[in-house]
């Protein structure tokens, strides 16, 4: 890793598009640190803005448990959704290397860079033989995130366009 660059989850592969977030919808997605480092901050990009002026979101980061995300890391607390803009969350935060979940939720509609598959890592496992079910999407009221991730269903196993968080050295 290298001082001022920024780092993908494990479902970043190939180029970005953008995708739809629906709002009162917690999204999670595995992301592998293989060195034990400070990171400074998360960032996302913000391709179409919320409708509603003072809309706000949340990034976060969960350690992993049997390939679940299990136990708050980090809430970044709120940002502004209701602006084009590239967000940047401070968070000054020393990870050990480890498999980690990045997690994203907003309380009004937006449109993100994603990434262009929604591969899934081998490490990860798919929901079938066929591929997909890389990325974590249930239904939570928007507010602070969990200490501990809520339970997830098979159903919430999504073949959907990641959103694109980065971590930043």
């Amino acid at each position: 890793y290298v001082t001022g660059r920024y780092y993908g989850h494990d479902l970043m592969v190939g180029a970005a598009g953008t995708g739809a977030l629906t709002a009162g919808r917690l999204y999670a997605f595995p992301h592998r640190l293989w060195e034990s480092k400070k990171w400074t901050s998360m960032v996302l990009n913000i391709t179409t803005a919320a409708v509603t002026a003072s809309k706000k979101g949340r990034m976060g980061i969960y350690k992993s448990r049997a390939g679940k995300p299990h136990e708050l890391v980090i809430d970044t607390g709120e940002f502004a959704i209701d602006a084009i803009a590239e967000v940047t969350a401070t968070i000054n935060q020393y990870l050990p290397a480890g498999q980690y979940w990045t997690t994203l939720i907003v309380d009004e509609a937006c449109t993100v860079t994603t990434t262009a598959s929604a591969s899934v890592p081998k490490n990860q496992g798919q929901v079938s033989a066929t591929g997909g079910g890389g990325t974590i999407r249930i239904t939570r009221t928007y507010g602070a995130l969990p200490a501990t991730f809520p339970a997830i269903a098979s159903t919430d196993w999504q073949d959907i366009a990641n959103p694109a968080i980065w971590l930043k050295i």
